[in-house]
């Protein structure tokens, strides 16, 4: 249980943004320094900040108890109606509507990465904090530099094309890993693509696939 040491400024009186709590039977209770009250009860008693935190985690645990993050308790509403993180969700059902880290997910819709372009030079130095999935044009001759920020078990593919004069080849820091077949020669047809397979074994290693004239 996390303890309340401190009223936040954004909901102190009668703020706009203060916290509102509803309880299953339609009351909603506002958090104010004022009106520290025992949410569950409905009780007019002041309580001390650490109660309050209490009764919220509990209420926490309630799947028709719900926040609102407007201070309108109009603005109050269910599951259903949230379509996104600015909007209040009933507290204990957070879990079910949002992808948590260490546990086992499903997902009934495509997930989709955005493809980060490259920025082309003699060295191109991936920052792989970026994104999974990226892309550069060759306009010249270029090394693919060891990356930054590299986190193992993270997969991706870099998409390689050739620009309208093909011709271009591409070296590879000593980090990209392309087993015993060794690093691949690049499709130089003009405006030609290769994609390269990659994942991270290490924060030096770099397991790549390569895939030609894509």
């Amino acid at each position: 249980m996390t303890t309340i040491t401190e009223l936040p400024t954004a909901i102190a009186g009668t703020s706009a943004d203060a916290l509102l709590i509803q309880q299953s039977d339609g009351q909603t209770h506002q958090v104010t320094p004022s009106n520290l009250t025992i949410f569950a009860t409905g009780s007019a008693t002041g309580q001390s900040l650490a109660a309050i935190a209490e009764t919220v985690d509990t209420l926490a645990s309630n799947t028709t108890n719900s926040a609102a993050l407007n201070g309108s308790s109009s603005e109050v509403f269910n599951v259903a109606d949230a379509t996104s993180p600015t909007e209040a969700v009933p507290l204990g059902q957070a879990q079910t509507l949002f992808a948590q880290l260490g546990v086992a997910e499903t997902f009934t819709k495509t997930q989709s990465s955005t493809i980060q372009a490259l920025t082309f030079g003699t060295t191109i130095t991936p920052d792989f904090s970026q994104g999974n999935d990226m892309s550069v044009t060759l306009t010249g001759n270029a090394t693919l530099a060891n990356p930054t920020t590299l986190t193992p078990g993270t997969s991706g593919h870099i998409l390689v094309n050739q620009d309208s004069t093909g011709g271009r080849t591409l070296a590879y820091g000593s980090y990209y890993n392309f087993g015993t077949a060794g690093a691949p020669t690049l499709t130089t047809t003009a405006g030609a693509s290769d994609v390269i397979i990659y994942w991270i074994a290490s924060a030096t290693s770099i397991i790549c696939a390569f895939i030609g004239d894509v």
